[in-house]
């Protein structure tokens, strides 16, 4: 499987992205507006371009002062992929912001991923396990890629995100410290609005392990709802649950950790929508009216009864877990390796962290195999 490597300084880095993705970001921005959650968020009675005019605008306000204040090497990255991909600022801006789309309001974002994680003794290679199923909105699907920064200070970052992100979504640095990042919702307005991918991509490009990577991002600048699984070389996992103030820390129970899209620690379920909410009217017509996190807490009682079966895992054992679709073997939105004419599955990362390797596929995990990357071989 090829992807970019992208060396230099933040601008530098930029700027190679935005060239390398110049044709994809030049598209994004015609297929953006024909995406169904877009298209439902827009009233009836403005004309789609003024609708994009403006939704531009209200991103760059809200994005830019924070981004440019609180992660400066960051904000010259977004600078050097417009430049590279011949598209003004606030365009960047904007697709930077559909990371936060749904935050602190009613129109909650699609709840969606997955995420394992096994410590030593849980596998049968005898070394920890992380792996997540990436579920968003298919509309949005041919945005995200993988590609490997090497930033001129600081360690080397892989993983995947979209190709005008200065930031990570899920990612493992030279050092195989890795993150992954599902969403998650409260009632909570954020202090500021900086997308979580940015803080992901500095925590990986200034931590080697676990610890440190927790008290980096639970003190780092974030206007994000996530729940986020962390492992490193040595073996050590912790999920840290967040919103744009507050945290908290959950450990593995037994040798291992799940993630979907709900809390589970006590200090954040205060905060989380409640268990009962529904989408709004103004959703996309296939979430109207339904539970926002029933998939999310299906997702959680299916990984769990599958693990429940005990045993050390296998790899092709772990891999089976993120293609299930349920004890009817019927696909669906609300099944782990998830089908759905708005939102599906649409990448399975795993990540070795000991022998700094990743595993990946795009699409569904239930018909696609994964391809192994090396670090060390990586460029």
């Amino acid at each position: 499987m090829m992807f970019p490597v992208f060396k230099g300084s933040p601008y530098e880095i930029g700027l190679q992205q935005g060239e390398y993705y110049r044709d994809l970001i030049n598209e994004a921005k015609v297929r953006i507006t024909r995406a169904a959650t877009f298209r439902s968020a827009k009233p009836w009675y403005l004309p789609m371009p003024l609708f994009y005019s403006m939704a531009k605008r209200r991103s760059s306000k809200l994005l830019r002062d924070d981004v440019y204040a609180h992660y400066p090497e960051r904000a010259e990255q977004l600078e050097g992929v417009a430049k590279g991909a011949g598209v003004d600022l606030p365009t960047v801006l904007f697709f930077m912001y559909l990371e936060l789309a749904g935050v602190g309001q009613t129109r909650y974002n699609v709840d969606a991923c997955t995420a394992m994680g096994f410590q030593r003794e849980a596998t049968e290679c005898g070394e920890a396990i992380l792996v997540k199923n990436m579920d968003f909105y298919n509309d949005y699907a041919f945005m995200l890629t993988a590609r490997k920064t090497v930033p001129e200070n600081g360690y080397s970052v892989f993983g995947n995100t979209a190709a005008s992100y200065p930031g990570m979504v899920d990612g493992m640095n030279e050092h195989g410290l890795s993150v992954i990042y599902n969403f998650a919702s409260t009632t909570e307005k954020p202090t500021c609005y900086t997308p979580l991918s940015l803080a992901i991509q500095e925590t990986l490009q200034s931590c080697e392990t676990t610890e440190e990577a927790v008290r980096h991002i639970t003190q780092a600048k974030r206007g994000a709802d996530a729940i986020l699984m962390i492992g490193d070389a040595e073996g050590t996992l912790r999920t840290v649950e967040l919103s744009s103030t507050e945290s908290a820390v959950r450990e593995p129970q037994g040798p291992m950790l799940v993630n979907t899209n709900h809390y589970h620690t006590e200090e954040m379920k205060r905060i989380e929508i409640p268990r009962d909410a529904v989408y709004p009217e103004d959703a996309a017509p296939d979430l109207r009216g339904t539970p926002v996190l029933l998939s999310s807490t299906t997702r959680w009682d299916r990984v769990n009864e599958l693990l429940a079966e005990g045993g050390r895992f296998s790899e092709e054992r772990i891999y089976g877990i993120m293609s299930d679709h349920g004890a009817d073997a019927e696909p669906s939105g609300l099944t782990i390796c998830r089908h759905h004419d708005l939102a599906s599955t649409l990448y399975t990362m795993v990540y070795y962290p000991e022998r700094r390797a990743i595993k990946v596929q795009y699409g569904n995990p239930c018909v696609n195999e994964l391809s192994e990357m090396v670090f060390t071989e990586m460029g």
